[in-house]
């Protein structure tokens, strides 16, 4: 059911990475958020009595979002001087 979603290794931060391998990164982050999601809510549909399932799901779905959040945090730093 959820191959393609698991199997989304996260990224990880290099000091070579530029805009545009950061901006691809966060695309496939998001699509696989968004993936995700959708799984989730046909699982609630679909087998709601499964609840350790649906909070595994959950997981995977919070260590993405956390992911986004630190790429678009890369991307757009919030400097204060």
């Amino acid at each position: 059911m959820l191959t393609s979603v698991q199997s989304t290794s996260f990224f990880e931060l290099s000091p070579l990475d530029d805009g545009e391998d950061l901006m691809r990164k966060l695309s496939v982050l998001k699509n696989s958020y968004k993936k995700i999601d959708e799984e989730i809510q046909k699982f609630i549909k679909t087998s709601p009595s499964n609840q350790l399932q649906l909070a595994r799901l959950q997981q995977v779905k919070k260590n993405i979002k956390v992911q986004i959040d630190h790429f678009q945090s890369e991307l757009h730093p919030n400097i204060v001087a």
